[in-house]
Parts: structure tokens; sequence; C-alpha cells
């Protein structure tokens, strides 16, 4: 069986972070520092799809061609 560590195990968070936003948001989205750093420090209790449905959230907030910035993330 194919066991997968929980996201707030995974060393590959930033990278998985970056590839995620691209897949959702385009090439051209990108997060401000604070917002890098919130998703850094968030302890994930979810999976995968729960970081997938923030960052898409939070690029539909910020809108086309704006930085994900902390008032996109939710609480």
């Amino acid at each position: 069986a194919l066991s997968l560590p929980p996201l707030r195990e995974r060393s590959d968070r930033r990278a998985l972070i970056q590839s995620l936003l691209a897949r959702e948001a385009g090439d051209g989205a990108r997060l401000t520092a604070g917002a890098q750093a919130l998703l850094d420090a968030h302890p994930w209790p979810g999976n995968v799809r729960q970081l997938r449905h923030v960052l898409r959230a939070a690029s539909a907030l910020a809108g086309d061609g704006q930085a994900i910035g902390v008032e996109h993330l939710p609480a």
C-alpha cells in the first residue's frame, strides 16, 4: 500500500505550495512574503486537497495579476 505523509510533515511543502499555486492560479501567480510565511507556519491538519482549496480561494480573492497576501487567506 502507498503511504503519503500528512501535509504538515512534508519536507517539500514550499515547493508543493508553488506547484499547486501555479496549477490553481496560473504560472504568474505569486505569494507575498507574509502569505508564504503564514502558509509555511500553518500546522495543516488536513491534506493536499485542503491546501489546494486555500490557494484557489485566495487567488480568486486576490484577482488576476495580484499577489496573494495575508488578507486573501482564510482565517
